[in-house]
């Protein structure tokens, strides 16, 4: 079973300070919220991954995952790093678990009133959407998925930068662009001229004292082959990052799936970023 964007679905269900779910799970105090507890128990929903009944007090965070969704804390960490598929029937599970603990403690997951998740929403939509429905940002999206995903796949290399270089940094470049760059044509003739969107987002901090700058490259599609041509996807998206040493500056993209591929740019700062001229692109 395929599911659109399953890592970072799970980064976002996993999100245990802005997860509304989790969030609320977390608030309920035993001498104010009798009532809601009371249900929770009757329903059968106040139990840990063990059986075992729990009470507010009890509630960590491996509590509020399994609470939340019936499904253990371990189970979404390997959702996340790619150790473990989900199958149609957890799913089922997860969906009506997080809607019925959604309407028993009164959260909206979607902002509008419908306390609901499908499993034809965890399927097919898009992380930004199924972000949507839990009431997050795209921004918000953008920056969980990140502050989990990218510290379980980053190299050990000299991407790290001290906080005030990543601010810094992040502060020179952060914006959008226009990259021109050359393609070959697969099996047709000449070389294309490809112009592709890039951004520079935000600086965060990936593991204690260590920051990185992230950056995405969307890449056209060049439709070389009639299985290319039904693609529905107008671009290739490659998360990156992007460092400084000296007066030249790294851009490292990688294009996630079950063929990933490699993108590298090193461009020159010389002069500055803001004299109204284009980056001296050097290598790619």
């Amino acid at each position: 079973m395929h599911i659109l964007d399953l890592r970072d679905k799970a980064s976002l269900l996993n999100d245990k300070d802005n997860n509304p779910l989790l969030k609320k799970l977390g608030e309920l105090d035993p001498g104010r919220d009798t009532a809601l507890l009371k249900t929770l128990t009757d329903q059968g929903l106040l139990k840990n991954e063990k059986n075992a009944i729990i009470t507010a007090k009890g509630l960590d965070k491996v509590d509020k995952v399994y609470v939340a969704y019936g499904i253990s804390d371990q189970v979404l960490a390997n959702w996340i790093t790619g150790t473990q598929k989900p199958k149609m029937g957890t799913i089922r599970t997860l969906c009506a678990r997080a809607t019925n603990v959604a309407r028993v403690l009164g959260v909206s997951l979607s902002g509008n009133g419908t306390l609901e998740i499908t499993p034809n929403d965890f399927e097919t939509l898009s992380k930004f959407e199924f972000g949507a429905l839990l009431g997050y940002s795209w921004q918000d999206v953008q920056r969980i998925v990140d502050e989990v995903i990218w510290p379980k796949s980053l190299p050990d290399t000299g991407i790290y930068l001290k906080k005030e270089d990543a601010e810094s940094l992040k502060e020179e470049y952060e914006g959008f662009y226009h990259v021109y760059h050359q393609s070959p044509m697969g099996k047709e003739p000449g070389i294309a001229v490809l112009r592709s969107a890039m951004r520079v987002r935000y600086a965060f901090e990936i593991t204690k004292n260590s920051y990185i700058v992230r950056c995405k490259l969307h890449i056209p599609r060049i439709h070389h082959t009639n299985k290319d041509a039904k693609a529905t996807e107008q671009y290739y998206e490659y998360g990156g990052v992007l460092a400084r040493k000296g007066n030249l500056v790294y851009w490292f993209f990688e294009l996630p799936g079950s063929r990933p591929d490699y993108a590298t740019m090193i461009t020159s700062d010389e002069g500055g970023l803001f004299n109204e001229t284009p980056l001296e692109g050097l290598y790619m």
